[in-house]
C-alpha cells in the first residue's frame, strides 16, 4: 500500500476533544477513509461514516435501492464553498471499477489535503478526469444536517433515517432534541470511563 511508510506517524491524541479539523480529527479521518477504501477495494458496499451520527431507522433498505446504477451517495451539506457540498461524514459506496478508481485516487492524494477529509473528496471527485462518476445527494428530510434546527428542512422524527449533528457542541443539541442516549440507560455506557471529549460536551440536568 502507498502510505504504509506513514504509520510510524500515526498519533492520536489523548487530550482530543472531538472538534472538527483539528487536533487529531484529520489522522483519524485517514484511518477511516483508508480503511473505507481497503472495503472497497475488497468488493464490498461500504458505508464510512463520523461518529456524531444517530440512526433513527434503518436507512439501508433505502440506500440499497438508492444505489442502484450509482457509483456512491452522500448527505448534502449546504455549503457554497471549496469544502463541497457532500458530507464526508456519510458516503455509502457501490464497489464498481469507477468507485475504485475514485476511493484509489483520494487514498493517494491524502497525504497532500488539509485539516479538511470533506474539501479532498468533493475535490476528487468533481475532477474532469471522473467525470464518468455516478453519484446521488441524498435527500436532506431522511438525512438530516442537524446544525441549530430541525425546524426547518423537512426533519420528522418518524421518516428521518439519520440525523447528523454537524459542526461543534454536538451532545447538547442532541440532548435538546430528545436523542442523547450515551447515557446509565445505554449498557454500553462507562461512567468511570476518563473519556476528555464526553467530559466536556455532555450535558448535565439542570437542577430545578
Amino acid at each position: 500500500e502507498p502510505l504504509d511508510w506513514k504509520v510510524k506517524d500515526i498519533n492520536i491524541s489523548a487530550t482530543y476533544g472531538g472538534g472538527s479539523n483539528v487536533g487529531s480529527h484529520p489522522t483519524i479521518n485517514n484511518l477511516i477513509s483508508h480503511a473505507a477504501c481497503f472495503a472497497v477495494y475488497m468488493g464490498y458496499h461500504t458505508l464510512m461514516m463520523d461518529v456524531d451520527l444517530v440512526f433513527l431507522k434503518n436507512p439501508f433498505p433505502y440506500l440499497e435501492k438508492a444505489l442502484i446504477r450509482r457509483d456512491f451517495l452522500g448527505m448534502y451539506a449546504p455549503r457554497n464553498d471549496m469544502y463541497g457540498f457532500v458530507n464526508a461524514g456519510f458516503m455509502y459506496f457501490n464497489p464498481t471499477a469507477k468507485t475504485k478508481l475514485l476511493v484509489k485516487s483520494y487514498e493517494n492524494l491524502s497525504i497532500l489535503k488539509s485539516n479538511s477529509d470533506q474539501q479532498l473528496w468533493n475535490t476528487v471527485f468533481r475532477h474532469n478526469l471522473l467525470q464518468q462518476i455516478e453519484y446521488r445527494i441524498l435527500p436532506r428530510a431522511l438525512f438530516f444536517p442537524l446544525w441549530k434546527s430541525t425546524n426547518k428542512y423537512g426533519y420528522h422524527r418518524n421518516k428521518t433515517y439519520v440525523l447528523h449533528t454537524i459542526s461543534g457542541h454536538k451532545a447538547p443539541r442532541l440532548a435538546e432534541h430528545g436523542h442523547w442516549y450515551l447515557d446509565s440507560k445505554c449498557p454500553f455506557f462507562d461512567k468511570a470511563a476518563e473519556d476528555v471529549a464526553l467530559r466536556r460536551n455532555l450535558i448535565q440536568p439542570k437542577s430545578k
